[in-house]
């Protein structure tokens, strides 16, 4: 099923694709080793891994998984505060060693507005 998807991103990346957002969030799904398996199959591939990869995870551990695997930088999607703030801290330290550039989602504080 992996190489299924590797062949995918390679029209992807042959249509113009910029950057490549790799999320492996599904519950259904061991994610750290899925992120592993699959971003080392991308990075076996010379067109694709020329592409800048997205590591998209909420999950601090997928998102190291995969920069592990990751032949330079790579972008970091969807860190948030969701998990409260130490436990991000401590993901971000984690996360900042390697210096990646990395978005983070603003999580609305619902707890005093009535919701």
């Amino acid at each position: 099923m992996a190489e299924l998807n590797v062949v995918a991103i390679g029209r992807q990346v042959e249509q113009g694709a910029h950057i490549l957002d790799i999320n492996m969030d599904d519950g259904l799904i061991d994610g750290v080793p899925a992120m592993t398996k699959f971003v080392n199959l991308l990075v076996s591939d010379p067109e694709v891994s020329r592409v800048p990869f997205m590591i998209d995870s909420s999950k601090f551990a997928i998102v190291e998984a995969g920069l592990k695997c990751c032949q330079g930088k790579a972008i970091v999607n969807s860190i948030s505060l969701k998990e409260g703030e130490d436990a991000f801290r401590w993901g971000f330290s984690l996360l900042a060693r390697p210096v990646q550039p990395m978005l983070c989602q603003c999580v609305p504080d619902l707890a005093g507005s009535g919701r």
